[in-house]
């Protein structure tokens, strides 16, 4: 193979590796390559799709040798002898059916998830230095693809769990506040069309039902407010409509902030000044579970809630004077920070939290912008 045509097929390798989604496919992936670059007869994957463990497979003892020595030298090694009875600590290996083979681990994380076994059973001695690094450039890749794999499940395993435990607080709310609101209403009814039904004399008067059909008013009214913070929560229109300041505004002076008083102060934005959708939304997210971690740990009596932009970066700064915490002592999900910087990742933006007992915290997101 030339090197024009050497590095065509290290382009298709690199890409066909680092677009594999799945286990399964990077395993294809690495079969492929490896009999493309490495003039490999055939190739044989172990682990990668399992919970595989060094030691633990079906595999021969000079393959399992072969793969712990290659996990020691962390890269490839080329097998040229068939290894003596006993496993010498430098003998050199090979494997009985192959009069050529190379072993490669691949590592995610920086633990070895499995490897591979370049093989032929008829050409001798057709690895060498060359083939070792391109051994390493598909383990690297297949690693790689892997680690994005994974990530890539733990995100989703995320978004479900933080979808079912948003579910699970609507399903909550609805139960003790809108629930028991109509509850209360069907009962108010029911007492009321008892007493009007009962009257056969004509004695009931409407002094005797006003106050009932009042108590009735106050518990629908409660229950639409209810419905309203609960639908304003989920997704507050001001936002879509009028923007992060209009909606920032009235989540400071909402139910949410408590007894605490919040107070909001822009810099160099408008009411009617918009950002992306997604900036906005993003903002806004964080300065609600901010607001919301105040009223509902902190012990504060104030909290300052201040946002401005520049040409190049929006910045948010959220103080309070509550009792504070020790940031090396929280969970990695503790207080919905892990939430609050995950979102401000995904915008391209940071988060930093600043807190000590008894000096209040402060949360800062900055979050570039387009010029």
């Amino acid at each position: 193979m030339g090197l024009a045509e050497r590095f065509a097929a290290l382009l298709e390798a690199g890409v066909l590796l680092a677009s594999s989604d799945s286990a399964e496919a990077t395993v294809r992936a690495i079969r492929e390559t490896t009999q493309t670059l490495l003039r490999a007869e055939r190739c044989r994957v172990v682990g990668l799709t399992t919970d595989w463990r060094p030691g633990h497979s079906a595999a021969s003892a000079e393959e399992q040798e072969a793969a712990r020595r290659a996990a020691e030298h962390r890269g490839p090694l080329v097998l040229n002898r068939p290894l003596a009875t006993e496993l010498e600590p430098d003998a050199e290996l090979a494997l009985p059916d192959a009069r050529s083979a190379l072993c490669a681990p691949v590592f995610v994380r920086d633990e070895m998830v499995g490897y591979f076994l370049a093989l032929h059973s008829q050409v001798g001695k057709l690895f060498g230095e060359e083939e070792q690094q391109l051994a390493e450039f598909v383990a690297r890749l297949a690693g790689a693809a892997l680690e994005r794999q994974q990530l890539q499940r733990d995100i989703r395993a995320r978004v479900i769990s933080a979808q079912e435990a948003e579910r699970s607080r609507v399903a909550r709310d609805l139960h003790d506040e809108v629930g028991q609101a109509l509850t209360s209403v069907l009962l108010g009814v029911r007492l009321v069309e008892s007493t009007v039904s009962n009257d056969s004399s004509g004695s009931v008067k409407p002094s005797d039902v006003l106050p009932r059909v009042a108590e009735l008013r106050h518990h629908v009214a409660g229950a639409l407010g209810s419905v309203q913070r609960l639908a304003f929560d989920l997704r507050p229109t001001v936002l879509d409509d009028l923007g992060l300041v209009a909606a920032l505004r009235r989540l400071t002076a909402s139910a949410v902030t408590g007894d605490v008083c919040v107070e909001l102060e822009t810099v160099n934005l408008e009411p009617g000044d918009r950002l992306s959708a997604e900036i906005e939304t993003t903002t806004y997210r964080v300065v609600q579970e901010a607001v919301t971690n105040v009223a509902r740990h902190s012990r504060a009596s104030k909290c300052s809630v201040v946002i401005g932009r520049t040409q190049r970066c929006l910045r948010v700064v959220i103080e309070d004077d509550g009792i504070g915490f020790r940031t090396d002592a929280l969970s990695g999900g503790g207080l919905g920070l892990l939430g609050m910087k995950e979102r401000a990742a995904l915008v391209g933006g940071t988060l930093r939290v600043t807190s000590a007992p008894g000096q209040g915290t402060a949360i800062s997101l900055e979050v570039p912008l387009d010029e």
